[in-house]
């Protein structure tokens, strides 16, 4: 990859031992809304239905 990279690397050995990459494909705009609505369905929200 290069230099600095290996050099970082080297430097900081936790950002490559300890870290994890989520890569995620794009989403369709339902399945958004959806996971928004699950996520926050727990909650009360207060306001108007335009708002939410």
């Amino acid at each position: 990859i290069g230099e600095k990279f290996r050099n970082r690397a080297m430097k900081f050995p936790g950002l490559i031992s300890g870290c994890t990459i989520d890569w995620f494909q794009p989403w369709p705009k339902e399945a958004l809304v959806a996971v928004a609505r699950h996520s926050l369905e727990k909650f009360e929200i207060i306001s108007t239905a335009e708002v939410k």
